[in-house]
């Protein structure tokens, strides 16, 4: 299992166009085979700040997701739309089952 969390800063006057496009790719990825769970959480107290949290199988699943093309439109899409954006990838040690 790959976990990968993307922290995101969207600018002030991109924040519907987000809203709407990484939606848009959270439900197409959610039916990819290797794609076990596929979040868009808002922070709080800052509804310009984003956390992607993608799990897949493995490496090979991410690796596919990144050749889908929801994600290449999102890729191509979301340029402008971000003030910054951080990839972390995770390996899991102790995870509980998802419902």
């Amino acid at each position: 299992m790959l976990i990968m969390n993307v922290y995101v800063t969207v600018n002030p006057d991109k924040l519907d166009a987000f809203k709407a496009a990484i939606l848009t790719n959270a439900a197409a990825s959610r039916n990819e085979p290797g794609c076990i769970r596929f979040d868009v959480i808002q922070k709080k107290d800052d509804p310009h700040t984003f956390v992607l949290v993608e799990i897949y199988q493995d490496e090979a699943a991410l690796d596919a997701h990144r050749q889908t093309p929801h994600f290449q439109q999102w890729r191509a899409s979301s340029g402008d739309l971000f003030a910054s954006k951080e990839n972390i990838l995770y390996h899991p040690l102790d995870v509980a089952p998802f419902a």
